[in-house]
């Protein structure tokens, strides 16, 4: 099934969104990548060839574009208040020969002037509102042409990773925005109240669609649950102990064990933390307590769980048991920010990573410059050198008399003629130096780290407050008391017919991605290729749920690390390749080498033949 054509109106519904798709030749590039995210948006509408619709959005900001995923007929490309950006992207809407383009967001996202340089003499059509939420809910009307909708899916509008693939899902269901809060937006919650659905279907585990969210969703238009007073009791109390060892994880980190060993197999392995105790009724309690603590998240343990002395080779690195040793399993963590088999990141590990990051850079650029000024003085020296010959050879000719002065005459054009040469080359040597790492490259190195650094201070953030949040509601309802926030948990609970709940959702973002890739095409069914790109360093997908609106191009599109395909990924894209013939070497990477490594190119292509 294929998204639903879109309606925006009288002005875009003769022609805009209900053309057919133009065939394209397969590419044999394995990337589709520029010199930054705008440059690759561009790149990647280039595979349209030509297209009537061209949708923008801001390109720092992937909200809007996370929402209109779900809409139909048109690249993506992303524009910011640049100069050189502008342009570019003007000259890709004359490229596909736009007739519309259709603006997500309002001026604070995507300025007027923005539109008027780039759409050229395309008709242009904002969908916006007040802020992301409200934009989400115009985006969801304009998707269903204001009528109602059996399935609406709910993504994070502050933490958008988790959704970026959502509009490759082939339905019909808008994408709303929640904020984290744990209560949903006015606006959203508006919107599922006129859509009338009957599924609500969450993109990301608890900790991007927090489970209030999705219950408060499900309850818009009716109350619903189905259990007892005591069994939501019992539920809920249940569920607070489980997310509360969630946010604790977030913060701490934690290591994960091999598939092979099982709960009770770990129990006894002599790698759990000792527990004390007066006597041995109290130890065995005390470790009973600690078994069922880490049973809500096995084979992810805390590490305060871990008994620092184990020398057992049993925890999962990056997949698979390697070495498999505590003190392995600390490394990765730290160098690769890294602690379990997906790729979940510690915040000490993202700070590595990004030190790491920022030294590569400078010394990439620093040996660049190094090289540049290196050939630059070594043509200033073969300047010079010319120019003494030029000199002597023209003092030469000076003094030359009778035959010698024809010959001293050539001698003297000749090293003219090397001096002009070698001028111009030390001119250009000069030149190259310059630019050999230019200014916007350097300001989008270091914008991007500063971006990162600032995501690993909110995320931090957000993982304590979700962490005192939920350790507040669990304190109330272990000691019998009703906060607004266990009632509304109760309830949610008990009885009712409310929409029906569900997520799509992974251990972390990773699998989310390939959770979504299932959904929307099982086995690799139907897909035309499979694209790949970083799940830390995302801003390439931000054009993700758009790829697929021309029918050759639709496919998966996977998170993988910078220099790894997480085991799972690998799985998929095996079965996927059995399964549907058409795959074979039909696989784009969404960036360049220092975001999805020429190793990870030759893995999928590997895991495609």
């Amino acid at each position: 099934m294929r998204k639903e054509f879109l309606t925006l109106g009288a002005t875009l519904a003769v022609t805009a969104l209900v053309a057919p798709a133009t065939a394209v030749a397969a590419s044999t590039a394995d990337r589709l990548a520029g010199t930054d995210r705008y440059d690759t948006a561009i790149q990647i509408a280039d595979e349209f060839k030509t297209s009537d619709v061209v949708y923008l959005a801001r390109g720092d900001n992937q909200a809007d574009a996370v929402a209109g995923g779900k809409l139909k007929n048109g690249p993506l490309l992303l524009v910011n208040e640049g100069s050189r950006t502008r342009q570019a992207v003007a000259a890709e809407v004359k490229k596909l020969k736009a007739k519309h383009v259709v603006v997500l967001g309002g001026v604070g996202a995507v300025s007027d002037d923005t539109v008027k340089a780039v759409a050229g003499n395309a008709d242009i059509l904002r969908i916006s509102g007040a802020n992301r939420f409200e934009t989400a809910v115009e985006i969801s009307k304009a998707l269903t042409n204001s009528q109602t909708a059996a399935k609406v899916y709910l993504a994070n509008g502050m933490t958008l990773v988790d959704a970026l693939a959502g509009g490759t899902i082939p339905d019909n269901a808008p994408i709303l925005l929640t904020d984290g809060s744990g209560s949903l937006p006015s606006s959203t919650v508006a919107e599922i109240k006129r859509l009338k659905p009957t599924e609500i279907v969450a993109l990301g585990g608890a900790r991007a669609v927090k489970t209030d969210e999705l219950n408060a969703a499900s309850r818009v238009n009716g109350s619903g649950g189905g259990l007892s007073q005591d069994a939501a009791v019992k539920k809920v109390t249940a569920d607070l102990a489980k997310e509360l060892r969630e946010a604790d994880m977030q913060l701490k980190g934690w290591f994960t064990v091999a598939k092979d060993v099982n709960l009770n197999q770990f129990m006894d392995s002599g790698c759990v933390a000792a527990v004390g105790g007066k006597d041995d009724k109290e130890k065995a309690e005390k470790k009973a307590a600690l078994k069922a603590a880490i049973e809500m998240t096995y084979p992810r343990v805390m590490p305060s769980e871990v008994n620092e002395e184990c020398d057992k080779r049993i925890f999962q690195v990056d997949g698979a048991t390697s070495d498999g040793s505590l003190v392995e399993a600390k490394a990765k963590a730290q160098m690769l920010a890294t602690v379990d088999g997906h790729g979940v990141a510690t915040f000490m590990g993202l700070e590595k990573s990004v030190q790491m990051a920022e030294e590569d850079v400078k010394k990439t650029v620093e040996a660049a410059k190094t090289e540049a000024a290196k050939k630059a003085e070594e043509a200033k020296q073969a300047k010079e050198k010319a120019k003494k010959a030029l000199d002597a050879a023209k003092e030469k000719a000076k003094k030359a008399t009778g035959k010698a002065k024809k010959a001293a005459a050539n001698a003297f054009k000749k090293a003219e003629e090397a001096y002009d040469k070698a001028k111009k080359d030390a001119e250009d040597a000069e030149t190259e130096a310059k630019k050999a790492q230019p200014d916007t490259k350097k300001e989008k190195e270091a914008a991007d780290s500063a971006i990162l650094k600032a995501g690993i201070a909110l995320s931090l953030e957000k993982a304590k407050n979700t962490y005192r949040e939920v350790n507040d509601a669990f304190k109330d309802i272990k000691g019998d008391k009703t906060s607004d926030k266990v009632k509304q948990l109760i309830q949610a609970a008990m009885g009712g017919g409310g929409a029906k709940t569900s997520r799509i959702a992974g251990n972390d973002r990773y699998q989310t991605a390939l959770e979504i890739a299932k959904t929307a095409f099982p086995s690799g069914g139907n897909a035309k290729a499979v694209y790949v790109a970083n799940g830390t360093a995302s801003a390439d997908a931000t054009v993700a749920g758009f790829i697929d609106n021309k029918a050759e191009l639709a496919g998966p599109v996977l998170l993988v690390k910078a220099d790894t395909v997480p085991a799972e990924v690998e799985a998929y894209l095996k079965a996927a390749r059995q399964a549907n013939s058409a795959l074979e070497g039909k696989f784009k990477a969404l960036g360049g080498a220092m975001v999805v490594s020429d190793s990870v190119v030759d893995t999928v292509k590997g895991l495609l033949k």
